[in-house]
């Protein structure tokens, strides 16, 4: 439980983050590609993610799942999950956005609803996969249990 908590305290600050950056070069990148709204989009949700995930990994790494290792094969595994959601997230917003005709704050908004919903599978994975040695690891540990 108290991984739990902290992954949510870690998930609540890179939240803040990446929604603040994403606002902010939305707002810029809206008069740059005025013509083509998921450009905009695109681009805010680039350069706000790099920005807040980098951040996320090294607190996740060291204060939620406390991991030890030198963090190289971690830190691949937590981009290839960061670009897996960074696309859901990307795709989910633009399709909801076309859909109700959104601009500005409320594509923001949906962007936050769309992220609500993959907040248990990111932790699902970084527990288990990113930070917690995969499904081999879990099963060792399980079999050694079972051993005593």
């Amino acid at each position: 439980m108290r991984t739990l908590l902290h992954f949510c305290a870690s998930s609540a600050g890179a939240f803040v983050l990446d929604n603040a950056l994403f606002t902010l070069v939305l707002y810029v990148a809206s008069d740059c590609f005025a013509w083509r709204r998921a450009a905009s989009i695109g681009v805010a949700f680039a350069v706000a993610r790099a920005t807040s995930a980098t951040c996320n990994f090294f607190y996740n790494k060291a204060a939620v799942f406390r991991f030890h290792g030198c963090g190289g094969g971690a830190f691949a595994k937590y981009w290839a999950l960061a670009l897996a959601v960074l696309g859901a997230g990307y795709v989910s917003t633009e399709l909801l956005s076309w859909a109700f005709d959104a601009r500005g704050g409320a594509i923001t908004g949906l962007k936050m609803l769309v992220e609500a919903g993959l907040f248990l599978v990111s932790f699902q994975l970084q527990r288990g996969w990113v930070f917690g040695g995969g499904i081999a690891f879990k099963t060792r540990a399980l079999a050694r249990k079972g051993a005593k």
